[in-house]
């Protein structure tokens, strides 16, 4: 809530009576309002910077501080404030602003096509004949400053220039030049500045700094000029010194930039009826016009009939080009492609918003287009209403309990008599046997639509399988494979492996008690090169299951519930639970995801590691 703080001085002055601070907190409080504390300008800023900032030229008067609604911008002065207060007395008649034209043409603000990017509106007005002094003007730039912080969200949404209007000329033109291109004398300064020095100038500067970066990343700075060519300003960062506003002025042009224009237009006449009351002729105004670039599409044939000339397109475009239009031809037939249904739509912001919680409600109330004999463009335009329910189940009973509540708003109950009933039909969109058509007054059609994104949700998981798999063999490299133990037990085991199939090749079918314990112990003793080996592996096996187990329930929730392929078999029974986990459904044919991941991981990695030389597994003893 914005707090407006008024010296006691001002407050009886303009009240036309002097209040007591009780009797004004009693007026305050009958209004809606709300007397926040007494203190003084010097006592206030001590309080909110220290007794440094403090200095001797400020007044130790007793200044009231009034807590102002946030959707009351014209509270926001002491001018606004009083004159609410006084109306609300019934001392005085709410004002009859009035717009004076004048005598000559009305002041323009040429809007040009490049604002659109940054700043694209700004609404103006001229206050005539005004007269300032030390108080109302202080009032005038304190009320820019508090629309700035509030409603103006700091200047992001609307920013206000205000300029001593007998220092510039008409039309103006409001534009966005490069940075570099924009130079001019900024307010309070004696020297020229480019856009981009201003940048860098401000930086520092507490008050301006906050505003910089509202326009600093845009390719293009927005700008006022006026017919000479003169900066006005540069919103929403800076006025220039030529247009400054003094005790002097007598004139004030009063424009408001921004990127919303209600809020700009609210902006204005907040501005223009507090301080119309200090015109010579009070509460007038004198408007502004804003000329913007607009587009109009008109037919040849058209033209041709209002000028009586039979000219063609091309033709007619070259001529406006001549007369500074900017004009191009184009196709009538510029609509390609109808929607004839609200489902693809809504389908393409499910699928694009899939890691979202679930569940998923969506609907959209638009028009389709529909091939009509009848009219005389072949087509007619239909309102239609869609909705979607995207879960882990199917949500069937939501849809249809949607469709009941839209139904008893439109006043139609469930009966085959005046109302509307279900009836089960077959569309290829939807899920065999799932699916329903509603007879009555309109044509509507519910059901279960199938898995659009399996085929892509199969190839992303066998993605996934196969940079598993490459990630397991390239950390059992760097644990296992590389290591010099495991080099040597290899070895070994190839040596042991060889001599042994020798022994039995020279061993022949001659049986030799001795010989065949032998060969026992050389197997033996191989059984056992072979466990070393294997129980070297086990630490790379360890950290490959923590990370796979890791993936695994990270991918696991996304996919979780969704029929990511379908199988050629059914699998057998004590394999359905992993194969058809948490899926909805009797279609054991159906695959999970965890099913398929670990399928995948397991084929995969085997043959990479047969790819590479390292699938050596249990070595094969020979008999």
């Amino acid at each position: 809530m914005p707090t407006v703080g008024i010296k006691k001085t001002l407050l009886d002055k303009h009240l036309g009576k002097v209040y007591s601070e009780k009797e004004f907190d009693e007026l305050c409080f009958e209004y809606g309002l709300e007397l926040d504390e007494v203190t003084s300008e010097k006592a206030a800023v001590e309080k909110e910077r220290g007794e440094a900032a403090a200095g001797d030229e400020l007044s130790d008067s007793e200044v009231y501080k009034v807590d102002i609604p946030a959707n009351r911008y014209d509270l926001l002065c002491v001018e606004g404030l009083t004159r609410a207060l006084r109306v609300f007395k019934n001392e005085i008649k709410s004002p009859d602003y009035k717009l004076k034209r004048p005598n000559g043409p009305l002041q323009r603000i040429i809007v040009t096509n490049m604002t659109a990017a940054v700043r694209p509106f700004v609404v103006g007005a001229i206050l005539r004949n005004v007269s300032f002094d030390p108080d109302n003007y202080a009032s005038f730039i304190d009320l820019q400053d508090k629309l700035h912080q509030n409603i103006c969200r700091k200047r992001t949404l609307v920013a206000i220039g205000t300029h001593d209007f007998d220092t510039i000329v008409g039309p103006f033109k409001y534009t966005a030049d490069l940075p570099k291109d924009i130079k001019f004398i900024p307010l309070n300064q004696t020297k020229e500045f480019t856009a981009c020095e201003l940048m860098e100038f401000y930086s520092t500067d507490s008050h301006l700094k906050p505003y910089l970066p509202i326009i600093r990343d845009k390719e293009r700075y927005p700008v006022i000029y006026d017919a000479n060519g003169i900066v006005c300003s540069m919103p929403p960062i800076i006025n220039g010194e030529h247009s400054k506003i003094t005790l002097q002025t007598k004139n004030v042009l009063i424009e408001a930039t921004a990127t919303d224009l209600q809020k700009a237009t609210v902006v204005l006449d907040t501005v223009v009826t507090m301080f119309s009351q200090y015109c010579r002729e009070p509460f007038t105004v004198e408007p502004v016009e804003v000329l913007s670039s607009r587009e109009i599409m008109v037919r040849v044939s058209e033209i041709n009939t209002k000028i009586g000339f039979q000219l063609d397109a091309k033709t007619m475009a070259e001529l406006l080009v001549k007369m500074s239009l900017k004009a191009k031809v184009v196709s009538e037939n510029t609509l390609k492609v109808a929607r004839s249904s609200l489902l693809p739509g809504l389908m393409k912001t499910l699928s694009s918003n899939r890691d979202m919680p679930l569940p998923l409600k969506l609907f959209e109330l638009q028009d389709v287009i529909m091939k009509d004999s009848s009219s005389d463009v072949g087509a007619r335009n239909e309102r239609r209403l869609g909705a979607v329910y995207y879960n882990k189940t199917a949500g069937f009973e939501i849809i249809h309990g949607f469709l009941d509540r839209v139904m008893r708003l439109l006043d139609l109950n469930p009966s085959k008599e005046n109302g509307y009933y279900i009836k089960a039909c077959d569309n290829p969109t939807f899920f065999p046997g799932r699916c329903a058509s509603i007879i009555g007054p309109e044509n509507v059609t519910l059901g279960v639509l199938d898995r659009f994104s399996m085929l892509s949700d199969c190839l992303l998981i066998i993605a996934i399988a196969f940079c598993t798999a490459l990630a397991g063999e390239g950390l059992t490299y760097l644990l296992v494979y590389r290591s010099e133990q495991y080099k040597r037990l290899k070895t070994e085991m190839e040596r042991k492996t060889k001599r042994l199939e020798k022994k039995k090749q020279e061993a022949g079918e001659v049986v030799d008690k001795n010989a065949k314990k032998r060969l026992e112990r050389d197997e033996e003793r191989l059984k056992a090169t072979n466990r070393d080996m294997s129980m070297f592996k086990m630490k790379s096996m360890f950290a490959i299951g923590l990370a796979f187990t890791a993936l695994l329930s990270t991918f696991n929730s996304i996919f979780d519930g969704r029929v990511v392929a379908r199988l050629p078999f059914v699998p057998i029974g004590f394999l359905q639970g992993l194969s058809h986990r948490n899926l909805v459904g009797d279609d054991m044919r159906d695959c999970s995801f965890i099913f398929l991941y670990i399928l995948c991981t397991m084929t995969i990695r085997q043959n990479l590691q047969k790819a590479l030389g390292h699938n050596n597994g249990l070595l094969r003893l020979v008999q």
